[in-house]
C-alpha cells in the first residue's frame, strides 16, 4: 500500500516498483497469503461463558467456533474507491476484536434458527456454512476487505455434564437405530431374493405338475373315447375283451393256478411242499 503525505494512492504487487522518498511517500506491506484464525468463544473471565447460546427449542448449547480467515487480495476498487486490501488497513482500528464480534452475532443468529438435535449431529455442516455466509456478508457490507476461509464448530456440547451425558446417550441411541436399520436392510436384501428363488421355483414345478397332469388326463380321456367308439360298434366283443384283460392285469401277478372241474378227471392237482417251505423262508 502506497500512501502519499499519509493519505492512501495506490496498490502495488510484489515486485520493483519507484516511490517518492520518506516522508512524501511510505509503503505498507500486508500479507494476503497467511490465514489468520480467530476462536468464538474467547478465554472465559470468571464465571462467565459466552459460548452459551439458545436454539430454537429454547434449549441452552455450549458452542464453540474457530473462523479461518485472510485479508482479500483484490486490487480492483471498491463503493468507496478502496480495494480490499486498504480498506482493511485504513477502515479497521482492531481487527480481531470485529471478527469476534462479528463470528459471535452470526453464529447465535444461526444457533437460534436451529434445533438443539440438528445443531448437535446432521445440521453442523449446514450451521458452518450458513454461519460463514452470513459473515461475509456482513463483512463485505462494511467494506472490511477479510474474507472467511472457513467456519469450524469445535464443540456443541450441553452446558452442564450431566445434560452431555444424556445428549451422547441420545447421540449413541440414534447411531444404534442407523446401524439396525442397515442390518435389517442387509438382511431384506439377501432373505427377500432367497424366498423370490423359491416361489418361482415352486411355481415353475406347479406348471410342470399341471402339464403332466392334464396330458395324463387328457390322454386317458381319448383312451376312454376310443374304447367307446369300438364299444358301441361290437358290445359284446369289446365287454369280454375288457373283462380278459381285466382278469389278467388282476391275477396275472398272482402265484396262484386256477382249475375247473371241466378239465376232466384225468388232471392230477400236484402239490410241491418242498417249494412251499422254500418260499416260505425269509
Amino acid at each position: 500500500i502506497v500512501t502519499t503525505f499519509g493519505k492512501y494512492d495506490r496498490i502495488t504487487t510484489p515486485g520493483l516498483h519507484w516511490r517518492a522518498p520518506s516522508p512524501i511517500q511510505n509503503v505498507d506491506t500486508v500479507s494476503v497469503t497467511i490465514v489468520r484464525s480467530t476462536t468464538v468463544p474467547r478465554a472465559p473471565t470468571g464465571q462467565q461463558r459466552e459460548g452459551l447460546m439458545l436454539t430454537k427449542d429454547k434449549n441452552i448449547v455450549d458452542i464453540g467456533v474457530t473462523v479461518q480467515w485472510r485479508i482479500k487480495g483484490d486490487v480492483t476498487p471498491g463503493v468507496n474507491g478502496l480495494p480490499p486490501v486498504a480498506q482493511f488497513a485504513f477502515l479497521i482500528d482492531n481487527p480481531d476484536r470485529m471478527l469476534l464480534t462479528i463470528a459471535e452475532a452470526a453464529i447465535r443468529e444461526i444457533v437460534g434458527r436451529n434445533e438443539l438435535d440438528f445443531v448437535q449431529t446432521e445440521g453442523r455442516t449446514v450451521v458452518q456454512d450458513e454461519t460463514r455466509t452470513l459473515m461475509q456478508q456482513t463483512l463485505d457490507a462494511q467494506n472490511t476487505g477479510i474474507e472467511i476461509v472457513a467456519v469450524n464448530l469445535e464443540k456443541t456440547d450441553p452446558p452442564t455434564p450431566e445434560v452431555n451425558a444424556a445428549f451422547l446417550d441420545v447421540i449413541a441411541a440414534a447411531q444404534d437405530r442407523e446401524q439396525y436399520i442397515n442390518t435389517s436392510r442387509a438382511y431384506q436384501n439377501r432373505v427377500v431374493p432367497e424366498a423370490r428363488g423359491q416361489a418361482q421355483r415352486i411355481l415353475e414345478e406347479a406348471a410342470a405338475y399341471s402339464s403332466r397332469v392334464t396330458a395324463e388326463a387328457r390322454g386317458q380321456a381319448q383312451r376312454f373315447d376310443a374304447i367307446l367308439t369300438e364299444y358301441a360298434k361290437s358290445p359284446d366283443v369289446t365287454r369280454q375283451r375288457m373283462y380278459l384283460e381285466t382278469i389278467e392285469k388282476v391275477l396275472g401277478p398272482m402265484n396262484k393256478i386256477i382249475i375247473e372241474d371241466k378239465t376232466g378227471p384225468g388232471v392230477v392237482p400236484y402239490l410241491p411242499l418242498n417249494q412251499l417251505q422254500r418260499s416260505e423262508k425269509p
